[in-house]
């Protein structure tokens, strides 16, 4: 077992290395040394103090596919703010309701919204979020449907990754 999880760290190691390696663009020795070095403090680090175990009935598969999507919606969300601040752009502060129960999934969906560009979440209180949001100019009717427009199908794609009866630790 032992054995097991040290193969495990040393692959994480690796593969964060040639996430360094990647980013920098550059492949020198001092390059992987510093990415070796920063690799296993910020697995020590987040072993240390991101409680993973902690969080209970969440699919961990979906979460991570989750975050692909969410990706795709920040480039998605991106193109839709350059049209709406050319074409008129109004903010508004509101509060959407969220289903999703598990609270480390309700942050999640939190900072989603935030990633998301045309929108920042302002609080975050039970499931209530309030957000500002940018909305185009000439659709006042989306102030009306704010609550289906910020959440798309992010909170779904979250409900998917919240088991039954998970409701965090």
């Amino acid at each position: 077992m032992k054995v097991r999880k040290i193969k495990r760290k040393i692959f994480s190691v690796a593969l964060l290395t040639l996430v360094w390696l990647v980013l920098r663009e550059t492949v020198s020795f001092a390059d992987v040394a510093f990415g070796v070095i920063l690799s296993a403090l910020c697995l020590w680090y987040s072993q240390k103090f991101i409680p993973l175990r902690k969080i209970q009935g969440v699919s961990f598969f979906k979460l991570v596919l989750y975050h692909f999507y969410l990706l795709w919606q920040i480039y998605v969300s991106g193109f839709y703010v350059i049209k709406i601040i050319f074409t008129g752009a109004n903010t508004h502060i509101t509060t959407i309701k969220t289903l999703i129960n598990n609270e480390e999934l309700r942050v999640i969906f939190a900072d989603s919204i935030t990633l998301t560009p045309g929108s920042v979440m302002l609080d975050l209180t039970g499931n209530d979020v309030t957000v500002l949001w940018l909305c185009d100019r000439r659709e006042a009717d989306k102030v009306k449907d704010a609550d289906r427009f910020i959440k798309g199908q992010l909170e779904a794609k979250l409900m998917d990754a919240q088991l039954e009866g998970g409701k965090g630790a």
